[in-house]
């Protein structure tokens, strides 16, 4: 998943519309809109900023994910 999929369905699952994000970060909807449809690329801080108000982690933000074995190996070493 891209990171302005993961974005949107992280959006979506908190219920929340591109209205009243960008009234809760004091960005404007077309923002939102730009960064959902890939048209613009959000900066680290806005990432962070959307991952806090979305209640997920960056890997999920950024569309990262991580194998369950890989990670199950690791807590091994």
């Amino acid at each position: 998943m891209m990171t302005h999929e993961a974005v949107r369905a992280a959006r979506i699952k908190a219920g929340m519309t591109q209205e009243e994000v960008a009234e809760k970060l004091y960005i404007t909807q077309q923002m939102i809109q730009k960064i959902e449809s890939g048209k613009k690329k959000p900066p680290l801080d806005r990432l962070v900023q959307l991952a806090d108000l979305y209640k997920v982690s960056m890997d999920e933000l950024v569309g990262r994910q991580i194998n369950k074995r890989e990670e199950k190996s690791s807590a091994k070493s």
